[in-house]
């Protein structure tokens, strides 16, 4: 099943994290399980889709405010102990799935959905995709 990249891009917080929060440390729990990585998607069929991406990046932006670490990079200066609020922001991709979805969703073909679920980069704490 083809799936094919429609855009990529940058998400950032809709308001700057304030100074004072800038460094976040991470528990010595998530020092541990740091390079563990959870994975989702949300599949729609294109009439159905209850939200676009456009509210769907505002939305994340947003909550990117409040949860400021996950729009930020590990610190490699702190032996990646900390996170750098520094507002880098969070991968957004969307993609097109040709064919009929319900095939891939009955009958999931895992290698090739692990690998296009892998849209971020090691450094980030959050990216999101739709597809």
């Amino acid at each position: 099943m083809e799936i094919r990249i429609v855009s990529r891009e940058m998400i950032k917080p809709s308001s700057p994290t304030p100074n004072h929060l800038k460094s976040h440390k991470m528990s010595p729990m998530d020092q541990l399980v740091r390079d563990s990585y959870f994975s989702f998607a949300l599949f729609y069929s294109s009439g159905s889709a209850p939200l676009s991406s456009d509210h769907l990046k505002k939305s994340l932006s947003k909550t990117l405010t409040y949860y400021y670490p996950f729009a930020g990079r590990l610190n490699k200066d702190h032996h990646l102990s900390s996170v750098d609020c520094d507002d880098y922001g969070v991968t957004f991709v969307e993609a097109r799935v040709a064919g009929d979805i319900s095939g891939l969703l009955k009958s999931p073909e895992l290698e090739l959905m692990v690998k296009r679920l892998r849209a971020y980069s090691p450094d980030e704490m959050l990216s999101a995709q739709v597809s």
